[in-house]
């Protein structure tokens, strides 16, 4: 199984290539630079291990929420990627990503993810690791103020907060998750490396989708209304 994977809906600039059990990642924190690095990185990547676009399985990207131009570049390259080479796609949140991050460092089954979407809002949505190790959403991802965040229904404190909501917002956060969360990594950001095991799962399912479907996912009604398709 060949799938590379690309994550740019933060300051993140991430790339991620799986050929069966071998993993080669290029992660960058680098804001405002994607455009210019993202396509390097992926080229670099395929080169080390001597293969071309043609012979992936699949090519799979975080579809946001996230900063708009973020989500945009992710959803385009992976677009051009999988038209050129005629690879199917797949699609993956990007809330989802940052709860696998935290089961792979942390080994936190229980995760509620939160993106700064700036204007006093979070990004956020609540994830259960499966028994496969991937993560399913518990929680409909969302955008809102902070201290309207849902509380999952199950309010034990064995949850992990991950995101950088959590450090914009951290007060009122911990004001109402704060009985339920062991602990809190607000600087976290998605990495292409953890697209890989849901996007796996998703391959051997045999759930891609078509290049049409391929959209981007901004959580807000006005920004979608603007940009209904990527273009790459």
């Amino acid at each position: 199984m060949k799938i590379l994977a690309l994550e740019t809906a933060t300051e993140a600039c991430s790339v991620a290539l799986q050929i069966d059990n071998e993993v080669i990642v290029d992660h960058r924190i680098a804001p405002r630079q994607h455009t210019e690095l993202v396509l390097p990185m992926i080229k670099e990547i395929l080169a080390q291990v001597g293969i071309q676009a043609k012979e992936l399985d699949a090519v799979a990207f975080g579809r946001g929420p996230g900063a708009f131009t973020g989500v945009r570049i992710a959803c385009g390259l992976a677009q051009g990627l999988a038209l050129g080479a005629e690879v199917p796609l797949i699609s993956v949140s990007t809330l989802k990503v940052l709860a696998q991050g935290a089961y792979r460092q942390y080994g936190s089954r229980k995760v509620i993810t939160a993106i700064d979407a700036r204007m006093g809002e979070v990004y956020y949505a609540g994830f259960e690791i499966d028994q496969k190790q991937c993560a399913q959403e518990l929680i409909i991802e969302r955008v809102c103020v902070p201290d309207h965040i849902e509380l999952p229904i199950d309010e034990t404190r064995q949850w992990y907060g991950a995101g950088t909501g959590f450090a914009s917002y951290s007060q009122v956060l911990n004001e109402r998750l704060g009985h339920i969360l062991i602990n809190v990594v607000n600087d976290a950001l998605p990495h292409a490396m953890d697209i890989l095991p849901i996007a796996s799962s998703l391959w051997v399912q045999g759930k891609t989708i078509a290049l049409e479907d391929a959209l981007p996912v901004y959580l807000r009604d006005n920004i979608a209304k603007k940009s209904t398709k990527c273009l790459f």
